[in-house]
C-alpha cells in the first residue's frame, strides 16, 4: 500500500497495512483528497470495503487510537479491558498483559518502573511468585491507565519542550509543546530501563545517553521543528558539552548525532523539573533488582571453564620441583655452609638477602635456582601454554616472580635469542637496513680470492686446521694445510 499512494504519503495520507487515514484542513479540500485516492485505487485495481469506512468525521479510530483535530486519545474500548484484567496467574498471562499494555506505552508515564516486576518474572531460570511487588504494579497500572493522559498532536511550528531525566537504571523522558494559547501539552512519554552496561556509566554519559535516546526515538519530530528545542536536564556541567575540547572515544560519537538536531541545554534543577522528577523519583524501586543491578558490575570474568587447570598445576609442580632440586644440588650446599658461616661473598656471588628456609635457599625471598637447571626452567616457563613464547620483559617478569640466579636477564635474553619458535614467528624491530650493493665481478683469474678455515680438527701430521682459498671468478679451491694453537693468532698470521 505504501508504493501505490507514494504520492500522497506524509500530506494528506497515512498509511498501515491496509489501513488508510485520510486528513485535511478544510471540508472541500477533504472531498478533493478522497476522490483523489479514490480514483488511484480504482486505477490499480483495489477496492475498499465499505462497511469498514467511514468519511467526514472530525474522530476516528486509526490503529487502535483515537485520532481528533485537537489530540491523541487511547481507545475506550481496549482501556476498559486493561482495568478489568483479572489477576495474572502463569507467566503465560504475563506476557499477554505486557504485550497488549506496551502498545499504549507512549500515554503512560513511567511504563518502565510499572511494568519492572513483571519483566522479572520473564527471566530466564526465575520462578513463577506472584508477589506483593506484583500486586502493587498490577494495580498501579491499571490506576495509571484509567487516569491516561490525553496527548497532542505534534506540530513543527509551536515551541518544543523537553524534559529528560536518568537514574540508576531508568531513563525518562517528556516531549512537550506549547500551543498557540501559550499553554503546554504533552505530546508522547518514553520510559525504558537500562542494560546492565550503560547502568555502569557515569553520570555525565548516562545523561548523554539518555539525549541521545531521545533525539533517536522521536527523530521524526525533532528533525522538522522550525524554533529552537529547549532541552531541561538537571545537570549543570552538560550546559557547556558542546563546547568541551577534550572528549572520550564514546562522547564523539555522541556529538556527531547532537549536530543533527537544532536545540539548547537549559538547567533545571530537580525540585523545578516536577514531571520528568515525579516519574524517577516514584516509590517503585525494587530493592533486590538496584541490588542485583550494582552486582553485576563486579563479575568474574576468568571462569573455572577459561583456566587451563594443568597449566595451573603444572606451575606449581614446577616450584616444588626446583625446590626439591635445591635441597640436593651441590653448589646450593655449599652456598648454604657459607651462609651458615656467616660469609658475604662465594665464587663471586654476593650472599647478602641469602637465608635458608627449610633447608631451601632463598634470596629476597625468591627461589634459589642452580646452574644446572636454568634451561630447563625456562623451557617450561617460555614454552607453555597460557603465555607461549612471550618477548624478553614478559619472560624476565615471570621468573622474577618466584626465582632467582645471578645474572638472570642475559640468561633469559640469550635463550629467547636462540629459540627457534621466536626466530621463526617474531618479526625484528630493528630499524631498517641500507641498500645492499652486490659485489664486483673479476675480470681475471685470481684476482679477487676468498678465504675460509676448517678449525678444530683432530691432530695429523701436527695439522689442526684446513684454509681454504677459492677463486671468486672460476670457484677454484686450494686446500692448505696449518697448524693453529693459539686463538688470539689473527688470520693474517695463520695465513
Amino acid at each position: 500500500m505504501n508504493d501505490v499512494l507514494w504520492n500522497f504519503l506524509n500530506d494528506f495520507c497515512q498509511v498501515y497495512l491496509d489501513n488508510i487515514l485520510i486528513y485535511s484542513k478544510t471540508q472541500q479540500e477533504h472531498k478533493q483528497h478522497v476522490k483523489m485516492i479514490l480514483n488511484h485505487l480504482r486505477e490499480t485495481d483495489l477496492q475498499m470495503n465499505i462497511q469498514k469506512c467511514e468519511f467526514n468525521v472530525e474522530e476516528i479510530v486509526f490503529l487502535e487510537v483515537i485520532v481528533s483535530e485537537q489530540d491523541l486519545r487511547m481507545n475506550s474500548i481496549k482501556m476498559k479491558v486493561i482495568v478489568n484484567w483479572t489477576t495474572l496467574i502463569n507467566l503465560k498471562e504475563v506476557q499477554s498483559f505486557v504485550k497488549f499494555v506496551n502498545f499504549y506505552r507512549r500515554f503512560i508515564k513511567n511504563f518502565s518502573k510499572l511494568v519492572k516486576s513483571f519483566i522479572q518474572l520473564t527471566r530466564k531460570n526465575t520462578s513463577f511468585v506472584w508477589n506483593k511487588a506484583c500486586v502493587q504494579a498490577f494495580d498501579d497500572l491499571k490506576k495509571q491507565v484509567s487516569s491516561i493522559s490525553v496527548l497532542q498532536h505534534f506540530n513543527s511550528k509551536w515551541q518544543t519542550i523537553l524534559k529528560i531525566n536518568a537514574s540508576d537504571y531508568v531513563k525518562d523522558e517528556i516531549l512537550s509543546q506549547y500551543n498557540d494559547e501559550n499553554v503546554l501539552h504533552s505530546v508522547a512519554f518514553y520510559s525504558k530501563s537500562m542494560i546492565f552496561a550503560e547502568c555502569n556509566y557515569h553520570i555525565y554519559d548516562k545523561k548523554l545517553l539518555v539525549i541521545i535516546q531521545c533525539f533517536e526515538h522521536w527523530r521524526l519530530e525533532l528533525e522538522c521543528t522550525e524554533l529552537l528545542i529547549q532541552m531541561f536536564i538537571n545537570h549543570q556541567t552538560l550546559k557547556i558539552f558542546m563546547k568541551n575540547k577534550q572528549l572520550t572515544w564514546r562522547q564523539v560519537n555522541y556529538l556527531n548525532i547532537l549536530f543533527e538536531f537544532n536545540f539548547q541545554i537549559i538547567f533545571q534543577s530537580g525540585k523545578m523539573n516536577t514531571k520528568v522528577d515525579a516519574l524517577i523519583r516514584m516509590s517503585l524501586i525494587d530493592v533486590s533488582e538496584s541490588t542485583q543491578r550494582i552486582e553485576n558490575r563486579y563479575q568474574i570474568i576468568l571462569t573455572l571453564n577459561k583456566v587451563d587447570i594443568l597449566a595451573i598445576k603444572s606451575e606449581v609442580d614446577l616450584y616444588q620441583w626446583v625446590k626439591d632440586v635445591n635441597k640436593t644440588n651441590e653448589l646450593c650446599n655449599e652456598y648454604k655452609q657459607a651462609i651458615s658461616e656467616n660469609k658475604l661473598k662465594l665464587h663471586s656471588t654476593e650472599l647478602k638477602h641469602c637465608k635458608i628456609i627449610d633447608n631451601v635457599l632463598f634470596k629476597k625471598d625468591l627461589l634459589w635456582v642452580s646452574e644446572n637447571m636454568h634451561t630447563k626452567l625456562l623451557k617450561k616457563i617460555h614454552d607453555q601454554s597460557f603465555i607461549f613464547h612471550s618477548d624478553n620483559w614478559r619472560t624476565i617478569d615471570l621468573v622474577q616472580r618466584f626465582y632467582y640466579w645471578s645474572n638472570h636477564q642475559a640468561t633469559i635474553k640469550c635463550y629467547i635469542r636462540n629459540c627457534h619458535v621466536c626466530q621463526q614467528s617474531k618479526t625484528s624491530r630493528n630499524s631498517i637496513n641500507e641498500l645492499l650493493h652486490s659485489l664486483s665481478i673479476s675480470q681475471k683469474c685470481w684476482k679477487d680470492i676468498a678465504m675460509n678455515f676448517i678449525i678444530e680438527l683432530s691432530l695429523s701430521e701436527d695439522y689442526n686446521v684446513i684454509c681454504i682459498i677459492i677463486c671468486c671468478f672460476i670457484k677454484k679451491r686450494h686446500y692448505v694445510f696449518c697448524h693453529w694453537e693459539d686463538e688470539s693468532i689473527s688470520v693474517e698470521e695463520t695465513v
